[in-house]
């Protein structure tokens, strides 16, 4: 069974990837920058990391379509709460945007 996971490089998709990796033979995740982190570094050669900005709906789709997954886990989105009140629109792209074009990928 192929599943994936957005926000796969953040702490919750990290830790999410460590138990899935156990329970399945095909884990994918998506990460903007596309590099696992020192902290995760073990990951690379058990789950399968794809470079994707949620907001590039064409980018969304074709991942979908290659990786066909039974199960999606999505966890990714605008990291600093802090700041989202400077920054409201990076935050409403990272999180509703992002959100949105899963979706309207999964439909399609």
């Amino acid at each position: 069974m192929s599943i994936l996971v957005t926000g796969a490089t953040g702490f919750a998709g990290s830790w999410l990837i460590e138990a899935l990796i156990n329970q399945t033979d095909s884990v994918h995740g998506l990460s903007r920058r596309g590099t696992w982190p020192a902290s995760c570094s073990h990951l690379a050669t058990h789950a399968k990391l794809h470079v994707c900005d949620l907001s590039d709906n064409s980018s969304v789709l074709a991942i979908l379509r290659e990786t066909e997954p039974q199960e999606i886990y999505h966890l990714a989105g605008y990291p600093y709460a802090g700041r989202s009140f400077k920054e409201p629109d990076e935050a409403w792209k990272g999180n509703l945007h992002a959100s949105m074009s899963l979706c309207n990928a999964i439909v399609a």
